[in-house]
């Protein structure tokens, strides 16, 4: 089991004792990827790779883009090896919105083997592993609507992007098992007085065609901000929704 504390990375090695291996900056993310015994930590300028067997530090790359902007989020693909480490690009004087770049590490040796630029791409975003593609929240400036889009990795190509309205997406995850994204949206709010205006929801898509499936299920008051989840149990095929005050769980087969 690892957790992050404040600067560090801390690993219970056994019962009664623990490893502290000490990052230079605060970590913002981390990700295991059980297919290579490796603990993923990302930093604002770096991302470092553990050993999961005995926590030691293996590698650490600088990837913070030349914005000089953090590095925002991580996900690991574990059947095709990779791992994505999203941050922001090189500002635009004439672009009000710059979406996301995202840095393609080789998950065994850190190699940096791609970067990818997606205009429209937002936080928070994952991995379909059965097909390696990107998925991530979305933005649109031009109508201030968000959504959820599909990007093949290899050509840099958005295939599909479903328009969400102006509820932007606090959480997604992908559900390979029964092919589906889930998605929990943000509650509404009154943009007058930043009021929220009802509750947060469930959105079932497609994973191939990115398609809205069935009718959003209100899940109670949903705010911006890093504790919103959405996690799929692949055994028993529930989902789990974390709100602000209170846990859903669903049936992913008939979402």
């Amino acid at each position: 089991m690892a957790t992050t504390t404040h600067g560090a990375v801390a690993r219970a090695r056994y019962r009664s004792r623990l490893r502290l291996e000490t990052i230079k900056t605060t970590p913002d993310s981390l990700a295991v990827d059980a297919r290579t015994g490796r603990a993923v930590v990302t930093t604002r300028r770096a991302v470092s790779f553990l050993d999961t067997s005995d926590g030691v530090i293996l590698r650490t790359i600088a990837i913070t883009p030349a914005s000089g902007v953090p590095n925002t989020a991580l996900a690991v693909d574990e059947f095709h090896g990779h791992v994505f480490v999203a941050s922001a690009p090189t500002p635009d004087a004439h672009l009000d919105y710059q979406g996301l770049v995202f840095a393609m590490l080789d998950a065994t040796s850190g190699d940096i083997l791609a970067r990818i630029t997606a205009r429209v791409a937002d936080i928070p975003f994952a991995v379909d592993e059965r097909t390696g593609h990107l998925v991530t929240a979305t933005f649109d400036a031009a109508s201030a609507h968000s959504g959820v889009g599909i990007i093949e990795t290899r050509h840099e190509t958005v295939l599909h992007n479903t328009s969400l309205g102006y509820s932007p997406p606090a959480a997604l995850t992908v559900a390979e098992g029964v092919g589906r994204i889930f998605v929990l949206s943000q509650s509404p709010i009154d943009r007058r007085t930043l009021a929220v205006t009802g509750p947060g929801v469930l959105r079932s898509l497609d994973a191939t065609t990115g398609a809205l499936c069935g009718q959003p299920i209100p899940v109670g008051v949903v705010g911006a901000g890093v504790g919103r989840r959405v996690v799929v149990d692949d055994g028993t095929k529930r989902v789990f929704v974390l709100g602000d005050n209170a846990v859903s769980v669903l049936d992913s087969r008939r979402l």
